[in-house]
């Protein structure tokens, strides 16, 4: 019987004796190996927001070279390198196959240099030791190891802020898009914030349950890599004050106001008038300030200025409203620029009309009593004339009014007529555009006994080269005002104003019509 002979002792062909000296004749069939290196690999931190987009902030890099021979050669390279300049990672291969690149053989592979960020592209070739080579192996990733750009606007370090306040700001990626921006108050409960798709974001604070006292505002960025930035300022949550401004006259952007007007603010509840001061509400024209008296309502919910001389004509008017310096009853200052703060600066700004003569333009009109009823174009004032036809050439006004004072607000020094004993008056060589026409009844010569006729003031849009109508209309009544109705009134006492017999008289008679 043949004894068992170790197979390496063997060879196609050979011979081998036993034990009793018999010879015998053996005849091997070998398997030769004809099938390349098999070669993965991946990343070892697919950070993206799946597990399988190829991006990541880490670039190790592990796989397998898979082989029924041993492997003699293995070389890595990047991206455009030639497979003759790939540098050999032999000895970064295990027994069992496997590989692990980390950052410092990647460095390596990559020519010594650290891999830049972006698309980069592992090269792998495999051979093994009877000669059989793999087709080049590429495995493509995207790197990003960049934390995401994190600017905060709003709010400064050691600021302010309350319920009205805004968190505003920048977020930008490095490489990869961005996947979150979020906040919180000291170690609260994370709180999402919209970032739109330029990067900004302006979203009002939730600070629900917070103390009125000083906090730690925290912000975390995240990038679709994993990337994380994280930036922390301080700040105080005030309680948001009553007061504020909520309104203005005129409203900020306003164009063709008259050059004496007066700008009015509005406020929210009564302020303490004595702390409205030349340098907390003003108005300025080209930077210098204008000239004006501060004029504070009684009941302390709004403020006029009164202006020593007209404002300069077809003119930006800019009003300033400083609320540090101006409070209410209890002390409380001023929220100017409505952000929920005390304090601030507001501004508003307006533009006055042209007061620049036009020739051969003209304003021009008749001033008219409306006659004991008070009424205009009735019998007591009016006559439809010989035709019997109202609106003709023939009309007859009966009750003009004389010595009435007729001028354009800005150019009253300039140009003043007086009305005629028919009422008329011209104004020569006025103003295109927007104009206030002031006709002053305090002046007329003719006024019944016992009455008075009072200013009034007028928009009129004119046009050039032409003669214009107050109001479309050639013909102006005034009110009769009867002198019952005034009464005096002194600095130091108050007076009450009651509405006289004759006017209590005048609003039985409408109310029964």
């Amino acid at each position: 019987m043949l004894e068992r002979f170790p197979e390496d002792l063997l060879g196609d062909g050979g011979t081998r004796t036993d034990a009793a000296s018999i010879l015998a004749r053996f005849e091997i069939i070998s398997n030769f190996d004809v099938t390349p290196p098999l070669i993965s690999a991946s990343l070892v931190e697919d950070t993206g927001s799946s597990d399988n987009d190829f991006l990541t902030n880490n670039p190790t890099i592990s796989g397998t070279v898979e082989d029924i021979s041993l492997i003699t050669e293995f070389k890595a390279g990047f991206d455009d390198a030639l497979e003759a300049d790939f540098v050999d990672v032999l000895g970064q291969l295990q027994e069992d196959g496997s590989f692990n690149f980390d950052a410092a053989i990647i460095q390596e592979i990559n020519n010594n240099t650290e891999l830049s960020q972006g698309e980069h592209t592992l090269k792998l070739t495999a051979t093994d030791v009877v000669g059989n080579k793999a087709e080049t192996f590429e495995f493509t990733f995207i790197l990003d190891s960049e934390n995401p750009d994190l600017i905060i606007n709003t709010p400064v370090d050691d600021g302010f802020i309350n319920g009205r306040s805004n968190l505003t700001g920048n977020l930008e990626g490095t490489g990869s898009g961005l996947a979150s921006l979020s906040y919180r108050f000291d170690q609260g409960e994370l709180i999402e914030v919209t970032v739109d798709e330029n990067g900004n974001f302006d979203q009002r604070f939730d600070v629900t349950g917070l103390s009125f006292d000083e906090h730690s505002l925290t912000l975390i960025a995240t990038d679709e890599a994993g990337n994380i930035t994280e930036e922390t300022v301080n700040v105080t949550v005030q309680e948001l004050t009553s007061l504020r401004v909520t309104g203005t006259t005129p409203l900020d952007g306003a164009t063709e106001i008259g050059s004496t007007f007066r700008p009015q603010v509005f406020f929210s509840e009564p302020i303490d008038t004595s702390t409205l001061n030349e340098n907390n509400f003003y108005a300025s024209f080209a930077g210098q300030k204008l000239a004006a008296n501060i004029v504070p309502g009684e009941d302390g919910t709004f403020a006029w200025l009164f202006f020593e001389e007209t404002m300069p004509n077809a003119s930006l008017i800019q009003v300033t409203v400083d609320g540090s310096t101006i409070t209410n009853l209890e002390g409380s200052s001023l929220d100017a620029d409505g952000d929920g703060i005390a304090g601030g600066i507001q501004t508003f700004s307006f533009t006055t009309v042209s007061l620049e003569p036009i020739p051969n333009t003209t304003i021009t009109g008749f001033v008219l009593d409306p006659g004991p009823d008070k009424l205009p174009f009735t019998e007591d004032d009016f006559d439809a004339g010989a035709d019997g036809i109202e609106g003709t050439e023939d009309d007859i006004f009966l009750l003009p009014i004389a010595g009435a004072e007729v001028f354009i607000l800005g150019l009253e020094e300039e140009e003043k007529v007086i009305t005629d004993e028919q009422g008329r008056f011209t104004l020569t060589e006025v103003p295109v555009g927007n104009v206030k026409v002031e006709v002053q009844g305090m002046t007329a010569t003719n006024a019944p006994e016992g009455f008075y006729f009072p200013e009034m003031v007028m928009d009129v849009n004119i046009e050039p080269g032409v003669e214009n109508f107050i109001m479309g209309m050639e013909h102006i009544y005034l009110p009769r005002i009867d002198h019952e109705i005034l009464n005096t009134v002194t600095a130091s006492e108050t007076t009450m104003i009651m509405a006289g017999e004759a006017r209590c008289a005048r609003i039985k008679r409408r109310r029964k019509k």
